[in-house]
């Protein structure tokens, strides 16, 4: 996940450092997370652009569009000494701030071409000194869009008059692009980061003051509103706030800016404050229109009867959706919701999607007084399946789909406590807490040695780490310092160590051979050992400072798969013929694999909880991506010529010898009707009652070749393939290669034009099928040109690669070479010709087809086939006599057996 990062924002938490930043980028690269890249901000807005303010303002003499405006350029100077602007803004008035452009600077003449420098100018008899700016005419559109005719209003940022326009809006920035790896969670807010800068710099952090803090442990509780979990171990933690008292406005600059440097659009106050609090603490929020969330009931409350208020009560839920279930979401989009979704709900509908969006119908609007803060924890599995299932990612699920420690809540309540007292104002009416949290299994020092194939010092796993989120926030591991020292691979001074962990937030306590190490709340979802203590010093020391050793020892001999010479082989060979190798997915969507002609319930392997609604199943045929790339790439070259050499994957349905139970995967996909567990990183299956009902796909390798060349050579794509075909089988010297009729029953004919297909064979063995694709198949898929492909076994050809060489003698005597064509009819089989040809005489050397052709001069029912023969003996030199006479005996043979006739 890539934050946007202010440095000067950073600096508020780290007022002592004073690395530049790109020192900060680098160093912090070195030690913690890839800072991607950096940029500085405001560099567009020289000096010569400065914030002014607008003292009087006359109409021009000879414009009725324009006016003339007396600008303020430093706190001191009176309507004499101001700036005399020509503008025709549609929005400039008396005491406005604006960003006021002076002779010198450069802007873009509203918004568009190139820079242009100002000069003084006389505009309709009036000279005008600068320029009064529009946001687009000095690149800061996007953080203050305008409609056309508009000047850049200040007056809410309440900057100073005369500053530069950059220092005054804090423009003077340094964005850092920073990756935060996913078992960081910690890290995806601005306080993780500062805290890793100032551990990495060895500067003290200074975090927010929250007094409110004490009011979150309180719990005020309220009669006015009531949480309910029915979901505990889905939600460990809830905190709701009730506010009163509240007026929408927009937010102060100060707010504003850092959520546009970090990417984040200003809405209103609330939702900025709620998304101020993410960026800060990396703890997502909410804020819920009370007056919107329904308790059930019609009736209304009386509360704060010395405030002579009257409030309604609200109930908030947290629970699984109902079948049938919608919800309209912030993103103006309704999602159907089902039993596999954790809502938010009030007594009467899902009022937000838990971890992932709120509703639209109960969010803060302009007319809101009163609202609810909803600050929780979420199970993050559950969320991250809500998101694929429903398609959709917010900022709030890529953090929670990582995990969170509960105790954040609790300070990020605390947090927009204080923010709304000082930003929106209103009260605190109540706040209601729900905890539900499991406790951390205890652990115990590592040993010494290697334990069940666990490497030294390392913890064993004792509960699923995905329950690790919801443990409580207190863990400690005792430690050994040399152990720690060994697992990084050099001995570094023990006082050294306990600097970094401290700097980090770790307690470090115990004697010189046995630590203590006490983990801060922070760090105990993704860190609870010896390993990661270690990970810990070995960064903050820097992998760029530890020695380059090579491993010792020999590794074990081990004998060649000859299948993957053979892959490289097919793949090298198929690449020189000028076919381009495809790398596609293995798994397809259903829709797809209707079209193929195959049941998605019965011939593919569903996936449990798929990607995208486009990745659904296991590939159950190659063909599928093949014919889809096609379909994709047809409209960009006249001829297209793919393969691929992968897996397939066919539902094992009964008869498999193999038990369920015993099957495993280091890197599987979890498939329906099946149900596994996590054990020392393998995903392992639990068998059902019915072994079969659970099995693995079985897998089958497949090479398929395609071609499609341009539409008025369609024809050709099939003789294309059918060449390669002939191509491969002498270039891997495979067993004669022949050409036989597929059966008429053949399944393939869904795949195949039953009148265009053959199968391949290499001496007795099948390779597979090779024909032109069925119209109704590339129609499904959406292709205009016909296609030619065979489709073979790995299984069926690796095996026979280089068993059909033979080698034999060069000829020592001249050959004797004749050219012939015979007419046969269509019905007879150029393999039945070929055979006999070769069978008729030793002194038949070689046999080569060189033409086959139809049309005049050949009767409609036949065709013509023009052969090289080459007649030769190892033994004399031949006579035009001998070769002329097995020739004639060619010729009589095959007017016997074919009614094949000599074409003059």
């Amino acid at each position: 996940m890539n934050l946007s990062v202010s440095y000067k924002w950073l600096k508020e938490y780290l007022p002592g450092l004073k690395a530049d930043p790109e020192e900060v980028a680098a160093k912090l690269s070195l030690h913690s997370f890839s800072v991607e890249r950096w940029q500085r901000t405001g560099e567009g807005l020289n000096e010569r652009i400065v914030v002014g303010k607008i003292k009087k303002i006359e109409q021009h003499p000879n414009a009725d569009k324009l006016k003339v405006a007396h600008v303020q350029v430093s706190p001191q100077s009176t309507i004499d000494s101001s700036q005399k602007i020509v503008c025709g803004g549609t929005n400039i008035r008396e005491g406005q701030l604006v960003a006021l452009a002076l002779s010198g600077a450069k802007v873009r003449w509203h918004g568009e071409g190139e820079l242009i420098e100002l000069k003084p100018t006389e505009i309709r008899g009036v000279r005008s000194e600068g320029m009064i700016c529009a946001a687009n005419e000095i690149g800061l559109f996007e953080m203050f869009p305008h409609k056309e005719r508009e000047i850049l209003d200040l007056t809410a940022t309440g900057a100073q008059v005369g500053v530069p326009l950059a220092k005054a809006l804090g423009l003077d920035d340094t964005i850092f692009e920073v990756e935060v790896t996913t078992n960081r969670p910690d890290a995806m807010g601005i306080v993780g980061l500062a805290r890793e800068v100032g551990a990495i710099f060895g500067v003290p952090l200074k975090l927010p003051q929250i007094k409110q803090i004490k009011q979150i442990k309180q719990i005020k509780q309220i009669k006015q509103l009531e949480v309910r979990i029915e979901t505990s171990k889905l939600c460990p933690r809830y905190i709701a706030v009730m506010m009163e008292g509240i007026k929408v406005a927009p937010s102060p600059w100060w707010l504003q800016r850092k959520l546009i440097a970090s990417g984040i659009r200003p809405i209103n106050n609330l939702v900025d404050i709620t998304n101020y609090v993410l960026l800060e603490y990396g703890q997502p929020c909410h804020a819920f229109d009370a007056g919107k969330l329904s308790d059930g009931s019609d009736h209304a409350t009386a509360v704060g009867a010395t405030r002579g208020l009257v409030t309604e009560s609200c109930s908030i839920v947290v629970r699984m959706a109902r079948k049938g279930e919608k919800i309209l979401a912030l993103d103006g989009n309704t999602y159907g919701l089902d039993e596999n979704i954790l809502v938010i709900a009030d007594a009467k509908r899902p009022v937000a999607i838990a971890g992932i969006m709120g509703g639209e119908e109960t969010g803060v609007h302009a007319d809101t007084t009163r609202i609810v803060y909803e600050i929780a924890n979420f199970d993050p599995i559950t969320v991250r399946k809500g998101e694929h299932q429903l398609a959709l990612t917010s900022d709030s699920s890529a953090r929670f789909n990582k995990g969170l420690p509960v105790k954040l809540s609790e300070y990020a309540a605390a947090r927009l406590i204080e923010l709304t007292k000082e930003v929106v104002g209103g009260e605190v009416m109540g706040v209601v807490d729900k905890k539900s949290l499991r406790r951390h299994p205890e652990c115990s020092e590592g040993s010494r040695g290697s334990k069940n194939g666990i490497p030294r010092g390392v913890q064993p796993r004792t509960e699923l780490r995905s329950g690790a989120w919801a443990r409580n926030d207190k863990l400690v591991v005792a430690v050994s310092p040399q152990d720690v020292a060994q697992n990084i691979g050099i001995d570094i001074p023990r006082a050294q160590m306990k600097k970094y962990l401290t700097a980090l937030g770790f307690k470090v306590s115990g004697s010189a051979k046995k630590w203590s190490v006490a983990f801060p709340y922070w760090r105990t979802v993704e860190a609870d050992g010896v390993a990661d203590i270690s990970e810990e010093v070995a960064r903050m020391y820097g992998y760029h400072n530890l020695p380059s050793v090579l491993p010792a020892g020999t590794l074990p001999d081990e004998a060649p798969n000859p299948d993957f010479a053979h892959e490289q082989t097919v793949k090298d060979i198929l690449r020189g013929a000028g076919f381009t190798e495809l790398y596609t997915y293995s798994f397809v969507s259903s829709d797809d694999i209707i079209k193929a002609g195959l049941d998605a319930g019965e011939d593919a392997a569903a996936i449990a909880n798929p990607l995208t609604s486009e990745l659904t199943h296991m590939r159950p045929w190659l063909g599928i991506s093949i014919l889809r790339a096609i379909e994709k790439n047809q409209t960009m070259a006249d001829v297209l010529k793919f393969f691929e050499l992968s897996n397939e994957y066919h539902p094992r349905h009964s008869g498999h010898s193999e038990p369920a139970h015993q099957s495993e995967a280091r890197c599987g996909v979890l498939l329906r009707e099946e149900s596994r567990a996590l054990q020392n990183g393998i995903l392992r299956r639990i068998a059902p009652q019915d072994d079969t009902a659970c099995q693995l796909p079985e897998e089958r390798q497949k090479l398929i070749v395609a071609g499609a060349g341009k539409e008025e050579h369609d024809g050709e794509n099939f003789y294309i393939i059918k060449g390669l075909a002939e191509y491969l089988a002498v270039t891997l010297g495979l067993p004669k290669l022949s050409f036989v009729p597929a059966p008429k029953s053949s399944a393939l004919y869904k795949w195949f034009h039953p009148a265009r297909v053959i199968w391949c064979k290499a001496g007795e063995d099948f390779l597979g099928p090779l024909g032109e694709a069925h119209p109704t198949l590339l129609k499904a898929f959406g292709i205009t040109r016909r296609v030619a492909f065979l489709d073979w076994e790995i299984k069926a050809l690796f095996p026979l690669i280089g068993k059909g060489r033979v080698y034999k003698s060069p000829l020592a005597y001249p050959p004797v070479k004749r050219d012939v064509a015979f007419i046969v009819s269509k019905s007879v089989q150029y393999a039945s010709i070929l055979e006999t040809i070769v069978k008729l005489d030793p002194l038949i050397y070689e046999v080569e087809l060189f033409d086959q052709y139809e049309g005049k001069g050949v009767p409609a029912d036949s065709r013509s086939l023009a052969f090289h023969i080459t007649y030769a003996s190892y033994e004399r030199t031949l006579t035009a006599e001998e070769a002329e006479r097995v020739h004639d005996k060619l010729t009589k043979i095959l007017k016997e057996k074919f009614d094949a006739k000599v074409r003059e």
